[in-house]
């Protein structure tokens, strides 16, 4: 009987263990990190909310939630009001859930993009499309449907031969492609003014770069130099991988 006592109690122990194996330990909280007790759940939640949080701890009826400590669900989107009546003539019903849809896809959009390249350019797409974002109330951003309008509208006036599209990097990124109006500079050298570091103009870059390297300017110097110039402290993750790849491309192309 002692026997097979035992080899029931070191059956159980190797089933609890192997169903360990599965799990992913966390032997202690750190002092960085965030514990979020059950208690300080939010309740009493109205209505539309209460299915997105549940727990059996404080619940009215804990059978209800069997077996289960806690539930965490992503809030169902709100339905939409009917639009009134002297608008639904002029903007349909569903402008509210996709409203990106729904922006101008006339020559308008050509006439504000030839505007704004012929203000700031040469710039970068990633600039271009920030820009035409910033200038139309009705986006917020520059979502899929936005950058398939806009790069449409740019093609369409390349094919014409408006504009001029260059590859700096070669990768056909955002950063990468550099518009200008036909006829135009192809470098404009300035000053940072409204753009981050990864929508300057790879070109605009390399001619501040002759400029440093000729000073004997290398490696991080050469990119905290750069920073300087344009008025930038620091030198972000982003920055730096960006810069990195810029610096390397100018130094293949003086090889």
């Amino acid at each position: 009987m002692t026997a097979r006592l035992d080899r029931t109690k070191s059956l159980l122990s190797f089933l609890g263990h192997l169903a360990t194996l599965r799990k992913k330990r966390i032997p202690e909280y750190t002092e960085n990190d965030k514990v979020l007790w059950i208690s300080d759940l939010p309740q009493g939640l109205p209505e539309t909310w209460r299915d997105t949080c549940r727990s059996a701890f404080f619940a009215n009826n804990p059978a209800d939630i069997p077996d289960l400590w806690l539930e965490v669900r992503k809030k169902r989107k709100p339905a939409f009001p009917l639009l009134p009546k002297e608008l639904q003539e002029w903007v349909p019903q569903q402008f509210q859930m996709h409203p990106d849809e729904y922006i101008d896809r006339g020559p308008n959009v050509q006439a504000a993009l030839r505007r704004i390249i012929g203000k700031e350019g040469p710039l970068t797409k990633r600039f271009l499309f920030k820009l035409y974002v910033a200038g139309c109330p009705t986006l917020h951003r520059a979502g899929k449907t936005v950058k398939r309008l806009l790069n449409g509208a740019l093609y369409s006036m390349q094919k014409e031969g408006e504009i001029i599209i260059e590859d700096e990097l070669g990768d056909r990124s955002l950063e990468s492609q550099v518009v200008r109006l036909a006829g135009t500079p192809r470098v404009r050298p300035r000053a940072g003014g409204g753009r981050d570091l990864v929508e300057i103009p790879a070109s605009e870059i390399w001619l501040m770069l002759e400029r440093l390297g000729s000073k004997g300017a290398q490696g991080e110097a050469l990119m905290r130099a750069v920073l300087e110039h344009y008025g930038f402290s620091k030198l972000t993750e982003a920055r730096r991988r960006h810069l990195g790849r810029v610096i390397s491309i100018w130094r293949q192309r003086g090889s």
